[in-house]
């Protein structure tokens, strides 16, 4: 993960300079730091809701210019500083935006969350 990244209305500040680093398959990383330190920006460029002016991100030693925005984006999960709950119980959250889910996967996935005993 190498890149440089302007955005939004300030087009001429570069918000990300020489950013470099590398994650195993199946390891958790963690991103810390102050608050305007660009760890929310490092995540949208991850999952591509922007794409860099410079630099290359590889997943599976792939460019991310070469897979679909949508598949690439199921290979990372993260949880953003300001998490939302939408409207009405945590397993209505769970399944949101899935048609038909199965009681046992809502579970499994609340156990998975450590979301279980809400």
């Amino acid at each position: 993960f190498k890149r440089k990244f302007r955005h939004g209305f300030r087009m001429k500040i570069r918000f990300l300079k020489d950013i470099s680093f590398h994650v195993n398959k199946g390891e958790i990383v963690a991103l810390i730091g102050e608050i305007g330190a660009g760890k929310s920006t490092i995540f949208n460029l991850i999952e591509r809701f922007y794409d860099p002016e410079s630099g290359e991100m590889c997943l599976d030693h792939l460019s991310f210019r070469e897979v679909e925005p949508g598949i690439w984006r199921q290979s990372f999960s993260y949880v953003p500083q300001d998490s939302q709950l939408f409207d009405g119980t945590v397993k209505d959250n769970i399944a949101y935006g899935l048609s038909s889910v199965a009681e046992e996967e809502i579970v499994h996935a609340a156990k998975l969350a450590n979301a279980h005993d809400f």
